[in-house]
């Protein structure tokens, strides 16, 4: 009588290993969890719910070493997850094949400015700038955009016979900026290389009280100039701690 049980405890163990080693293949279910069975997927192993197959081999997009040409067979010579199919293909005719192409879609063999990015891919295509650094995100490289300015700061810290003026101005994309300060026949410009935190810093000391004005250009590389910003500071006998004001006044 205990020989049964054991038995039948064997057995259920034993369906169980196989209906768990067989899931993934059993034509009724849903492996990749797609919405599509198994028996009806066209890629078992990988959610494609939309079931796409450019090339009409049978084997879905997400699964195809070669989507855009009819590969039933999915070889791949040379391991580089690469069809075969495709490794002599050459979409966008440009004498470079697909599985060289630096910039899909586009002739690699346009490169105006000689940096090794293809002009349909460069961010900067007149400029040289491998690195294609785009400081602000907006697709246009640092070296063809003109920096802008994120916040400025100006102020006035009061001394015996004298006051120091501090501005500061942080910048995107700019890689030195000019200051020029003029009032009551003072006329001084200095240019500030901007640090790594984006930021060009610069301090005077001036010892007649009056209104100033402050000039500030900013350039970007290539010489390129984004903005002129002209502010006021007005020197007296109050003190006047260094705020964010922003610029006063823009010319682009």
């Amino acid at each position: 009588m205990t020989k049964k049980p054991k038995i039948l405890l064997y057995i259920l163990f034993m369906a169980v290993l196989i209906i768990a080693g067989c899931s993934k293949g059993h034509p009724d279910l849903d492996a990749d969890e797609d919405g599509i069975a198994n028996r009806s997927d066209n890629c078992v192993d990988k959610a494609n719910p939309g079931q796409e197959d450019i090339d009409g081999d049978g084997i879905g997009d997400v699964c195809d070493n070669c989507p855009q040409s009819y590969n039933l067979d999915q070889d791949d010579s040379d391991g580089d997850g690469v069809g075969d199919a495709c490794d002599d293909i050459d979409t966008d005719e440009d004498g470079v094949l697909d599985s060289e192409d630096i910039c899909e879609g586009y002739n690699d063999n346009i490169d105006a400015d000689e940096d090794g990015v293809p002009d349909g891919c460069d961010n900067c295509p007149d400029v040289s700038n491998a690195d294609q650094a785009d400081a602000d995100g907006d697709g246009i490289g640092d070296a063809c955009d003109p920096p802008i300015i994120t916040d400025v700061c100006d102020g006035v810290i009061h001394g015996i016979g004298e006051s120091t003026i501090n501005i500061c101005v942080s910048t995107l994309g700019g890689t030195t900026v000019k200051f020029t300060l003029t009032g009551n026949g003072l006329s001084e410009s200095t240019e500030v290389a901007v640090d790594t935190d984006g930021k060009a810093c610069v301090q005077g000391t001036i010892n007649t009280y009056g209104t100033y004005n402050w000039i500030v250009v900013v350039h970007g590389p290539g010489g390129l100039t984004n903005i002129t910003v002209i502010g006021t500071i007005i020197v007296d006998s109050s003190e006047q701690p260094c705020t964010d004001t922003g610029p006063t006044d823009t010319d682009n």
